[in-house]
């Protein structure tokens, strides 16, 4: 599965997580997908137990966007 690659990669990686981003996963597999949230909220505990979280800053999206722009 492409997802559980990526966040194989990303562990081994300098990754970091966004609120934003958490916030997003959690919306998307409750509403869309029906995952129960207590299930969601788990998932969200365990990546911010492994990966750095920030809130993204006006900056950090600017650099985001670059990194997509140049990397696709």
């Amino acid at each position: 599965m492409l997802a559980v690659e990526v966040l194989d990669q990303a562990v081994e990686s300098d990754c970091i997580l966004t609120t934003q981003a958490l916030g997003e996963f959690l919306h998307v597999v409750t509403r869309k997908n029906g995952m129960p949230a207590k299930d969601a909220a788990r998932q969200v505990h365990d990546w911010m137990a492994v990966f750095p979280t920030v809130a993204a800053s006006p900056a950090t999206v600017s650099t985001a966007m670059s990194l997509v722009m140049e990397h696709s």
